[in-house]
């Protein structure tokens, strides 16, 4: 993996190990100055020097590292901003605002302390959480450990002499010491949601992991297996794979037009999880999984086209939000469908002009085999109905449009139910993986009609990610559905945040916030 696991929480006071490499105080740009007691004078004195100097001022992800002289045990002394706690009339900031802060400033740190090679860390809340209700301790813990993995992610290399990711031995996070006497059953919430990040952290980890791979590596097969191995690991789950004569047979006809141009053939992968057997309820997500986007006959151009190793991202955050809910066994049923394959320019390639019957025997007329992953998600929508799922969310790195719209600050949003999609957004809020909701008119629907298919896969330079969302819409009908173009947000061509360079594994926090709570 490229985190690591050694990370654990210490129920003890702030007193200084011996062993730590590095001494890290948390601190919040408007808490008590005062470090905790067991900090020595000459470091308070120090601390005290750079805020006056100007050079510290705790802001949210701000840090400084300082060698300790011998003065302590440890080598280097941290200082790690969680930014402001409380407005200007002393009022607590929004509990989403200081979370996210903190998710913040751990990734900051995990980073410089890499850099440094510091490698066994304690850290100390030095004033960070001192004015906070003590039931949002677990909340600030959560954001804590989520904030340390995903910000230690490091991008994979295939370099002869390659150097092994920096690893750190150990890393004690020291709980509050006000709060370390509090009963049992608090302990217990802390050390749930503790364990709580550590799985979805791991999760979202593996997930950039598949969407970093080269496009040589993981093919439509590749992606079947690792989806097998998840139903081999977790006894929670259970996986089916439809490959290519069970898609004949079932008549999937959008899907295998798509794939019929690659040696590498597509498939439907299922992953299915019943944590409530009591319900006919299921919830279904839906992921596009283009292992390589060449565009097909209608060819990319080649700058930037190795970046479509990524187009799978929709298929990743299936995968990472499926192994996530094998372990927190929510009460809830969910239907995972992947849609994977290799849109290539071959001389079996579907073509413009073409007319291919889909799995609903809606027939779609081709006119951009570059809007391939609509037409993969057409069989996929249908099947996740067929299978049982009442309501829907897929997720695509659908169009490039979404990007002119908005970036890669947030996600694209298209739905025919409001209440499904205001519940999602709530949850992406909490995370802070944004979601922007895109305007649904009939004159945008009117655009996908055509002379001779029941519907058109393109239409033109204008509202391509409205239109392309509502594409997918028409197979899901009268369901409840959420559609998310994360074109924008699965890639980052530089680091930001939590987020690495590459995959970012996006999404998988939202469903799995907004699936188990």
């Amino acid at each position: 993996m490229s985190f690591q696991k050694n990370d654990q929480m210490i129920w003890s006071v702030d007193s200084i190990s011996e062993s730590a490499d590095v001494l890290v105080y948390m601190m919040s740009s408007d808490g008590p100055n005062d470090l905790p007691v067991s900090c020595p004078d000459a470091i308070r004195v120090a601390v005290d020097q750079m805020k006056e100097r100007g050079q510290w001022g705790a802001k949210s992800g701000e840090v400084s590292v300082l060698p300790t002289y011998g003065l302590v045990t440890p080598l280097a002394l941290a200082l790690c901003g969680t930014g402001a706690i409380a407005d200007s009339n002393g009022s607590l900031l929004p509990l989403v605002s200081r979370k996210q802060n903190v998710e913040q400033a751990m990734a900051m740190l995990v980073k410089a302390l890499s850099k440094r090679k510091l490698g066994n860390v304690q850290i100390i809340w030095a004033n960070a959480f001192q004015q906070c209700p003590v039931e949002e301790i677990p909340v600030m813990m959560e954001a804590a450990r989520i904030g340390w993995k995903l910000g230690h992610f490091q991008l994979g290399t295939y370099a002869k002499d390659a150097k092994t990711p920096f690893e750190f031995q150990l890393v004690n996070v020291n709980v509050p010491c006000s709060y370390n006497l509090v009963d049992e059953s608090f302990k217990q919430s802390i050390q749930m949601a503790w364990d709580r990040a550590g799985i979805v952290a791991e999760s979202v980890c593996e997930a950039r992991e598949l969407v970093n791979k080269p496009g040589n590596l993981l093919v439509p097969e590749g992606i079947a297996k690792y989806a097998e191995q998840l139903g081999e690991s977790f006894a929670t789950l259970q996986v089916h794979v439809l490959r290519e004569e069970e898609l004949l047979a079932k008549g999937m006809g959008a899907i295998l037009a798509v794939g019929q141009g690659s040696v590498n053939p597509p498939r439907m992968i299922v992953i299915r999880y019943h944590g409530d057997p009591e319900s006919s309820e299921w919830t279904g997500i839906v992921g596009k999984g283009i292992t390589f986007d060449t565009g097909g006959i209608s060819l990319k151009q080649a700058k930037g086209m190795e970046e479509m190793i990524g187009d799978m991202g929709g298929a990743a955050a299936v995968l990472g939000t499926m192994q996530s809910i094998a372990q927190l066994k929510p009460t809830v049923n969910i239907l995972g469908i992947i849609a994977t394959a290799e849109n290539m320019p071959g001389g079996n390639a579907y073509k413009p002009g073409d007319v291919v019957t889909s799995y609903s025997k809606r027939t779609i007329e081709v006119l951009n085999t570059d809007a391939e992953g609509r037409v993969v998600l057409a069989d996929a929508i249908t099947y996740a109905k067929e299978l049982g799922a009442t309501r829907l969310v897929d997720l695509a790195t659908l169009t490039g449009a979404i990007l002119v719209a908005l970036a890669h600050e947030a996600t694209g949003a298209v739905t025919n139910n409001q209440e499904l999609l205001d519940s999602l957004t709530r949850a992406s809020e909490w995370t802070g993986e944004h979601v922007w909701q895109l305007p649904v008119y009939q004159a945008y629907k009117d655009m996908l009609k055509s002379d001779v298919a029941d519907l058109k896969n393109a239409t033109g330079p204008h509202a391509g990610s409205i239109t392309a969302g509502l594409f997918i819409g028409t197979f899901a009908e009268n369901t409840p559905w959420v559609h998310l173009d994360i074109a924008g947000t699965s890639w980052l061509d530089r680091a930001s945040g939590v987020n690495p360079k590459g995959g970012t594994g996006v999404m998988i926090r939202t469903l799995v916030h907004w699936l188990t709570t």
